[in-house]
């Protein structure tokens, strides 16, 4: 009986783990000496799918799979996989293959099982050739780039065979196979012999002894097995003066740089692993990329094998989603190194990222769902079934922070690793005392310090999980500081920091919760404050030792306040970009002006060019409070003008708010405003500039210059601001679904949304192929803003969706529970 391996902290040396910390949090040994894991890396982030499979094993044979057996045509993994099944034949593993035309399906080279189905695709003015990866008739693999050569020798001649699977031209000699389709579908202007190999079986890069079985003319039938040679124009005579039925002719097909008796064939680009040595942008580089394809991250399939070729190795990296954002090549080659990998080649990524291990799409495809592609990759278990011999649980190793579940999946397993079907309920579990809890199969941590493991039993057999306990390092509240009035309230949040330096949200429930002076807020168990009265208190929080602290303000604004009567340049500077260097200056006035003892006088010069120029006034003004809007009085030259707010939110955040339109009028000053009210904002907010961005009047590479005018910055409250007897429900425009928080999450997250009117609301959660999970709400609901808690300790890792409908309101959004 194969052992299992044990999973463990997978502590990697080399160029990539120096920099990452790998941890593998699942192992199974899936076939005949073949094992699969699943690696992360929290900081990236990155979820890495790996298949390390003992080639020389006698029960392990390595497959390439076409669409639907033919070209050109798509088909997803899991179809091809299911056509491939058989009792004998167990697919253990499959990736997606080769680059393909999304409309045909069409793919570069590919063999299967002998037979070539198609050649390179190159152009004939630049040929340069993609990277393929070859195995032999013992599974011995290749990775190179390949020259086709074809050649029929009869007893007195060598004749050229000029393409394969293609539509035949005038003079012409193609070879066809079944992979093409029914038939050659050939006119009548040509000749056509039907072959059949001596030891009905086909090789590459073999001499293949054939009998010549029959003559056509046109559309002769393609079967499995056996090939057709069809030729027109001179080349149909030379066929007929060298061919009989029942003749014995010798077929070469010939890829250069492959191995001898070649049976399987997939193309990639490029190679990315080479001798050990990182390859990626070497290989980039030669066989013909120019963008930025490898550099950038994507969601990536790769293939490789160790130095001495026994081992070979299947990678699968998700991208393009918050839990993974995917590899850039350099990045992917140095991980396989890191795994063992001495020679490597990418394969087609993207969306079509695909990895399905004993029937189960084990990645995340970046589409949300598989997507059907032109060929494939398969390790295939030849191994018959037997009776139970080992169990196996998944994961076999997690890092839990306390009240974390996971979890566990038990299966069962004859000698050979093929899978077996066992009773659930008859599984047992062994768990140290004050280390957690088992229910429904999941396990609870129950401990912020002790690690050990959970002993799994069924039968006569066990296995068992390393539980890996974290623990807290820090407690923060957000937001750290904060403005508020008596009609606005604050949302904030708790998290917490482990020792892995992830993040967990924390309800205020679980917290102590001193308010140092109550009556100026209240705080709610959703973390939801509202200001009573005009003051300043501190909102402390504590946690198993740890504490944390915010400082919140009460104000109360009412009406329209002057900041800035523009009659002095104290808390202004002058800056710009594209200007002249001479030509601009702010300066005071006395005329004209609006009201106060001056205005903002404003010269400028810029040489235009195809950017446009703006002028700057820096400032560092705080807004109290919830302000309607900032108002300015602008005199412009007639040039069309556009004038900005540049502001930061509490959040650090940064804003440009528009005057509307582009400012003209030179006859009067125009009372610009900029609206402040936004639900994106965090409040208070501080004026960092007036952004001006300077209009034209003169043409390309001539000189502009002008004056401009502004005078009277004025920031307006609403009437509802600050006012005590007014309710938060009258200051909600719209509906609105916020994204949750803490994202990523485990297992606890809040879900807010706004309703601006009384409606029917239903909230419900979806997973990633669309099935109903869970219905948070589902009732008739006032005007308010609510917060609803998801606890999805019952619920594997992975992305989810939550759908609000309110009335004709439908907003949906993403979420990843990570485990």
């Amino acid at each position: 009986m194969r052992s299992k391996i044990t999973a463990c902290l997978l502590i990697a040396v080399g160029s990539l783990s120096a920099q990452h910390n790998f941890i593998t949090i699942n192992t199974m040994t899936v076939g005949p000496n073949t094992v699969y894991k699943e690696i992360i890396e929290t900081t990236e982030p990155w979820i890495i799918y790996v298949l390390e499979s003992d080639v020389t094993d006698p029960d392990i044979i390595i497959e390439t799979m076409k669409a639907n057996d033919v070209k050109p045509t798509t088909e997803k993994l899991s179809s091809m996989v299911f056509r491939n099944q058989s009792e004998l034949h167990q697919v253990v593993c499959a990736i997606n293959g080769d680059y393909f035309d999304a409309t045909t399906g069409t793919t570069n080279s590919q063999v299967i099982r002998g037979e070539l189905i198609k050649e390179e695709n190159f152009s004939a003015t630049n040929p340069i050739y993609w990277s393929t990866v070859g195995f032999d008739e013992n599974n011995r693999p290749c990775i190179n780039t390949n020259v086709l050569s074809m050649k029929l020798f009869t007893k007195s001649n060598t004749i050229q065979i000029d393409e394969i699977n293609m539509g035949r031209g005038s003079q012409e000699v193609v070879l066809y196979n079944s992979y093409y389709g029914s038939s050659t579908g050939t006119d009548t202007n040509g000749v056509e012999y039907i072959l059949a190999p001596v030891d009905g079986e086909w090789f590459v890069n073999d001499t293949i002894n054939c009998v010549v079985q029959s003559k056509n003319r046109n559309k002769t039938p393609l079967s499995s097995g056996s090939a057709v040679i069809s030729a027109s124009g001179l080349d149909s005579l030379l066929l007929t003066e060298n061919l009989q039925a029942g003749d014995t002719v010798q077929l070469l097909i010939h890829l250069s740089g492959q191995l001898p008796r070649l049976k399987e064939l997939v193309g990639g680009f490029p190679m990315i692993v080479k001798n050990g040595i990182n390859y990626a942008l070497d290989g980039y580089r030669e066989e013909g990329g120019g963008s930025t394809f490898a550099t950038d991250r994507h969601p990536r399939t790769a293939v490789g094998f160790s130095a001495d070729s026994s081992k070979l190795y299947f990678v699968v990296v998700d991208g393009r989603q918050d839990f993974s954002v995917g590899m850039s090549l350099p990045e992917l080659a140095d991980f396989m190194i890191d795994q063992g990998v001495a020679y490597g080649i990418n394969l087609d990524g993207g969306g079509s990222s695909e990895m399905i291990v004993r029937n189960n799409v084990v990645n995340s495809p970046s589409d949300g769902g598989e997507r059907s592609v032109g060929n494939a990759l398969m390790v295939i278990s030849t191994a018959s079934t037997g009776e139970l011999s080992s169990i196996q649980v998944s994961p076999d190793y997690c890092r839990l922070f306390k009240g974390e579940h996971v979890a566990l999946n038990v299966s069962g397993w004859d000698d050979n690793f093929n899978q077996l079907s066992i009773d659930e309920s008859q599984v047992t579990y062994t768990v140290p005392d004050d280390f957690g809890s088992i229910v429904d199969g999941k396990f609870i941590s129950e401990t912020w310090q002790d690690s050990g493991y959970v002993l799994v039993h069924y039968q006569e057999f066990s296995d068992s999980i390393y539980v890996y306990q974290q623990h807290i390092t820090d407690v923060s509240i957000y937001p750290k500081e904060a403005t508020t009035d008596t009609s606005h309230i604050i949302d904030f949040s708790i998290t917490l920091y482990d020792n892995d330096g992830d993040k967990h949200g924390l309800s205020f429930v679980n917290a102590l919760v001193t308010i140092t002076n109550p009556s100026v807020g209240k705080l709610d168990s959703n973390g939801v404050f509202k200001g009573l009265s005009i003051g300043s208190t501190q909102i402390i929080v504590e946690y198993e030792g740890y504490s944390d602290t915010a400082e919140v303000t009460i104000e109360v604004f009412e009406g329209v306040h002057l900041l800035d009567n523009m009659d002095s340049m104290d808390d202004w500077t002058l800056s710009g970009i594209m200007l002249d260097a001479t030509g601009n200056q702010l300066s005071v006035v006395s005329e004209p002006k609006t009201e106060g003892g001056g205005a903002f006088r404003i010269d400028y010069c810029f040489t235009r060019v195809t950017e446009s120029s703006w002028i700057y006034l820096n400032t560092n003004k705080e807004l109290g409070g919830f302000p309607k809007s900032v108002t300015l009085d602008f005199l412009s030259d007639g040039s069309g003008h556009r004038c900005f707010l540049a502001v930061t939110d509490n959040s650090g955040a940064e804003y440009n708010i528009a005057v509307p339109g582009r400012l003209k009028d030179t006859t009067a000053y125009v009372h610009g405003v900029m609206t402040t009210e936004n639900d994106a904002f965090s409040y208070p907010l501080t004026i960092n500039a007036i952004a001006i961005m300077l209009g034209t009047s003169a043409a390309l590479d001539s000189v502009n210059s002008g004056t401009i005018y502004i005078d009277n910055l004025q920031v307006d409250y609403t009437d509802e601001s600050g006012l005590p007897d007014r309710e938060r429900t009258s200051l909600l425009h719209d509906f609105h679904l916020y994204q949750n928080y803490p994202n990523p999450f485990n297992p606890t997250t809040a879900i807010s949304y706004d309703l601006p009117n009384s409606s029917d609301v239903t909230l419900q959660i979806y997973d990633i192929t669309g099935r109903l999970v869970e219905t948070l709400v589902n009732q008739h609901q006032n005007a308010e803003n609510y917060q609803v808690q998801w606890n999805a300790s019952g619920y594997s890792s992975g992305v989810y969706f939550y759908r609000i409908q309110a009335g004709n309101f439908i907003q949906v959004r993403k979420m990843l529970l990570l485990k």
